[in-house]
């Protein structure tokens, strides 16, 4: 893997200055994935378990492949009968593979659960044999979406990082091409997960490296109403735009 530059250290205060720059720069992705979770719950608020998206009921999936089209993805085309496509093969994805995924009980809010989940995510890599992440991960790639012009297509692993990232937001959070690039990830499964606990150690390096005038990581995911790892997906983001 090439050198991460600019996206391998950060301070709790470019941290912070990222998140004003995010919602400056794009307010509709923030917007967009609001509207989405209280769709699906009305109620919903991060502190709540959130594996309840009621994917074994399939009428979520087609809201779910909506919200990936207002990200950019363009999944399936705006007609009803592309959406059913694409959350068909969706919804076969989630009914074999939703258990590999981690309990959407797990937190992580501070220096000690990040390091656990990177050093938890180590030893999944260390056990190919068990079916993990990686494989869900790389199952959902490969997954069509249709193939009505004569060339199928399948969801890549943008649209499964933000996949991931929508059904469990405290352990996961999703890349572009532009971040995969500047990073030097390969876009397979084993990478992404090498992207999440790169997101991980450069948390627990800034809050460890902290000064006592800049704000702290619990006061950043309070304030912004985020989780950990969407504090730095936001941050991530604008560092991409800036590799354009």
């Amino acid at each position: 893997m090439t050198s991460t530059g600019s996206f391998d250290s950060f301070s709790t205060e470019e941290l912070e200055a990222a998140q004003d720059e995010y919602e400056k720069n794009a307010p509709h992705y923030t917007r967009t994935l609001n509207e989405f979770r209280t769709h699906v719950r009305p109620t919903f608020c991060l502190d709540d378990d959130f594996p309840q998206l009621d994917l074994d009921v399939p009428e979520r999936c087609p809201e779910l492949i909506h919200w990936l089209n207002q990200w950019g993805n363009h999944i399936a085309k705006s007609t009803p009968a592309d959406y059913e496509l694409a959350a068909t093969g969706f919804h076969a994805w989630w009914l074999r593979w939703h258990k590999a995924l981690p309990p959407s009980s797990i937190r992580l809010s501070g220096v000690e659960e990040l390091e656990e989940w990177s050093k938890h995510l180590d030893a999944r890599l260390g056990r190919p044999e068990e079916e993990s992440i990686v494989d869900s991960f790389n199952s959902l790639c490969g997954f069509p979406v249709d193939d009505r012009d004569g060339s199928s297509r399948a969801f890549k692993a943008v649209a499964t990082s933000m996949i991931l990232y929508v059904l469990r937001p405290h352990v996961f959070l999703p890349w572009n091409n532009l971040i995969m690039n500047a990073m030097g990830y390969d876009g397979s499964g084993t990478s992404y997960i090498q992207y999440v606990q790169q997101a991980c150690r450069s948390l627990v390096r800034a809050e460890q490296e902290r000064g006592g005038q800049q704000t702290s990581l619990a006061t950043l995911q309070g304030r912004y109403r985020c989780t950990a790892l969407e504090l730095v997906n936001k941050l991530f983001w604008i560092r991409g735009q800036e590799q354009k």
